[in-house]
């Protein structure tokens, strides 16, 4: 059967995009056609697509505006100020685990700190700074 290959869907993909990055890409089998699907971020927006692979025709192209956030991406706080966040929080504590998240279209630091028996979970909001959930927990 035909195919357009992998490269070519890409490029078609980005194209209609108007440029970004292409986050998540894999070739699919889908009621016996085959199929390309995947994801593109550009600045705020994430888009998910699929590509007849025969034909290059679009199955199924979905827009999502992800955040009010700076088209620049300069608006987010990094890695480290979220650790400085939470650990301000409960000051004694170790940070264990921290890692960006995407919920619902927003883009949050998700993490959790212990402290003897301890735990706390927190989401940081990678845009404001703004601690949107904080748990404590004793862990027995």
């Amino acid at each position: 059967g035909q195919d357009i290959g992998e490269e070519k869907a890409r490029s078609l993909a980005l194209e209609r995009a108007g440029g970004g990055t292409i986050t998540e890409f894999e070739r699919d089998r889908d009621d016996g056609r085959l199929q390309y699907e995947g994801e593109i971020r550009r600045d705020n927006v994430k888009i998910e697509f699929e590509i007849d692979a025969a034909s290059g025709a679009f199955l199924k192209w979905k827009e999502k505006q992800l955040h009010s956030a700076p088209a620049d991406g300069s608006g987010m706080i990094s890695e480290d100020r979220a650790r400085e966040i939470a650990q301000a929080k409960a000051p004694g504590a170790t940070l264990v685990k921290i890692e960006l998240e995407e919920d619902d279209g927003r883009l949050l630091y998700e993490g959790e700190l212990r402290e003897g028996n301890m735990e706390y979970e927190f989401e940081i909001d990678a845009y404001t700074g703004i601690v949107v959930k904080w748990e404590e927990d004793i862990d027995d």
